[in-house]
């Protein structure tokens, strides 16, 4: 054997192939570069419980005995809400699981479901879920893995009202920060339509609240009080994590998403490029619908829109 030559022939097949694997190498870093550029993530859809009048023997408020009942039961009522494509619900009270978060945990892993928010119910307030509310509050939605738990009405009074309990949801969201869980706001009309001098209620509250506060940006509500959805979420750049796509009318509240006023092509890409939108969630409550039907409409709404707005970028 010639010594030389076999050396000689081990550089070069080293060399090669180092070359060769750096190609492929840096190959493979284009092509994930590239697939991570083109991905364009959907955001998924979720559905407000409370769209569902009297679910699990609920009444309006999602508590037992509030209003009557009547309504289906929960487990059909969540597998026919993803049998319509839905990829979560938000819950509005417990609907009979007070106490149950294993067993509501098991019937979303069953339907293929995700908790994308809870709206608190008393005996949660600002107050109590700084003090005995809250490690019963966490244990429950971390069980059913929520991490969004969210105010659907606060009763602050008058401009220095609204700006100490702006305070008090920093004080929330620092504690619920190193547990990946985080606190927020739904919007009404009149956060839109009141104002303290030239500012409006809505502004005074998050203008004075911290970054890592959700605000649940209403659509509905929002055009109804006479805000723009588009230049909200413009000011609060990051912060629409979970909104709730609702439609509004000129004479009456039409929920139906693509029934009423909305831009909503405008409203669904500043969700997507500004907002920091990780859920739509459709909240029906115009009080039409009987049973899965007003949601099945709006979500129809909604993919219609979404497939318009996808056909029309550019190839």
């Amino acid at each position: 054997m010639n010594t030389e030559n076999s050396n000689l022939s081990r550089r070069v097949f080293l060399k090669t192939t180092a070359v060769g694997t750096a190609g492929i190498m840096a190959g493979r870093a284009v092509s994930f570069g590239t697939e991570e550029k083109k991905e364009d993530k959907k955001i998924p859809i979720g559905v407000q419980l409370y769209s569902l009048r009297g679910l699990g023997g609920a009444g309006r408020g999602g508590t037992r005995g509030f209003g009557g009942g009547g309504g289906m039961e929960v487990p059909v009522a969540f597998e026919g809400i993803k049998k319509l494509g839905y990829d979560g619900v938000e819950f509005a009270g417990y609907y009979g699981y007070d106490n149950r978060a294993e067993d509501m945990r098991k019937l979303l892993d069953d339907n293929g479901l995700k908790a994308c928010g809870f709206h608190l119910q008393r005996p949660v307030t600002p107050d109590t879920i700084l003090a005995d509310q809250f490690q019963p509050t966490v244990d429950y939605n971390k069980t059913i893995g929520n991490k969004y738990l969210i105010f659907p009405m606060l009763s602050a009074q008058g401009e220095d009202g609204w700006k100490k309990m702006a305070e008090q949801f920093n004080k929330i969201a620092e504690k619920l920060k190193p547990l990946d869980m985080y606190v927020g706001y739904h919007n009404h009309y009149q956060e839109f339509a009141q104002e303290f001098g030239d500012v409006t209620v809505f502004d005074t509250f998050f203008g004075n609240n911290s970054k890592d506060i959700i605000i649940q940006l209403d659509i509905g509500h929002c055009l109804r009080g006479g805000g723009d959805p588009v230049e909200v979420i413009k000011k609060y750049p990051g912060r629409a994590v979970t909104v709730h796509v609702k439609d509004y009318g000129d004479t009456a509240v039409k929920d139906v998403v693509g029934d009423g006023n909305v831009k909503w092509k405008e409203v669904l890409q500043a969700c997507k490029d500004i907002g920091g939108t990780k859920w739509y969630i459709i909240e029906e409550e115009s009080f039409q619908f009987q049973g899965l039907e007003g949601i099945e409409k709006s979500i129809n709404g909604l993919k219609k829109i979404l497939a318009e707005m996808e056909a029309a970028k550019p190839a």
